[in-house]
């Protein structure tokens, strides 16, 4: 399972309803929130980190039913089928031209020089907005702090105080797994667009390829400004009583894993819009017979 969501559905099950059974067994606001609750979920945490791979949880993140193995299986296949376009046909698109070659090098160093300033620019955004939330955080732990003197046990006080520094801890870990996996598909656009370059190059029209290249552009910066927005949220726990301590914890658990997920779909939008383009490009390598073709064979 992906580690986020895992997570997300540990402490969101620890806050699920429970009133029917506490109502059955007369149960007071003590079952509300118990310290073995969150011993249990540091537990699972731990088991977690040990049987995870380091990328492939961070692939598995974006992918909506597949494996992890299954997102690598995948990008490896975009990859192969973009090496499809050989060196024989590089090396046709500029043969005897040795201006033309120059071209396609210009191109391909300053691709890889726009890719790198995209790349700093947006971690510099995304740590920006986390330096200028620092002191929004810090202010809003000292007034929960404020909003727990109306609870009596010191144990739920702490796990609550535990349960907020999770949440901010949470949505750092999964912005920057979206970010690194969105920087990973458009290193296969980038690619893309070298390639397409080289057959525009040996006079193939790759105008619908441009086209869906553009496309996916779009939706790679989309999603830049939703991951960079989801980073700079804060999520505030507000006290209403001491027997209502696992709804107000859970509502805000249940908002931050809504906005996560949404942040999620902009990134697959854009893999989408980056296999497309891919598509378009593997259309040009290896044309699709015609029906005419298939008879005459």
């Amino acid at each position: 399972m992906i580690k986020k969501f895992i997570i997300l559905f540990l402490v969101a099950a620890l806050f699920a309803p429970v009133f029917v059974g506490a109502e059955e067994s007369g149960a007071t606001s003590d079952a509300v929130i118990t310290e073995q609750d969150v011993r249990q979920e540091m537990e699972h945490e731990v088991e977690i980190e040990d049987d995870e791979g380091e990328e492939e949880a961070t692939e598995e993140d974006i992918a909506d039913d597949d494996s992890a193995s299954d997102v690598d299986a995948e990008n490896k296949a975009t990859r192969e089928e973009i090496k499809q376009i050989s060196e024989e046909t590089r090396e046709a698109a500029v043969s005897g031209d040795t201006e033309a070659l120059e071209e396609l090098k210009e191109k391909r160093r300053q691709l890889l020089e726009d890719a790198k300033v995209k790349r700093e620019e947006i971690k510099e955004r995304i740590e920006a907005v986390r330096e200028e939330a620092k002191q929004k955080i810090e202010s809003k732990r000292e007034e929960l702090k404020q909003q727990l003197e109306k609870i009596s046990d010191e144990k739920k006080k702490e796990i609550v105080e535990k349960l907020d520094a999770k949440i901010d801890e949470l949505n750092k870990e999964n912005t920057d797994r979206l970010l690194a996996f969105l920087e990973r598909i458009e290193n296969v656009l980038n690619r893309i667009i070298d390639r397409a370059n080289t057959l525009e190059a040996s006079g193939s029209d790759v105008s619908a390829v441009k086209a869906a290249i553009e496309s996916a552009k779009s939706a790679i910066e989309s999603s830049k400004s939703a991951i960079e927005a989801q980073a700079a949220k804060i999520y505030e726990i507000t006290i209403s009583a001491e027997e209502n301590l696992r709804m107000d914890v859970g509502s805000v658990m249940s908002q931050m894993r809504s906005n996560l997920s949404d942040a999620k779909d902009t990134v697959k939008v854009a893999q989408d819009a980056i296999k497309d383009a891919s598509s378009k490009l593997k259309e040009i390598v290896t044309p699709p017979v015609s029906e005419e073709d298939e008879s005459e064979s």
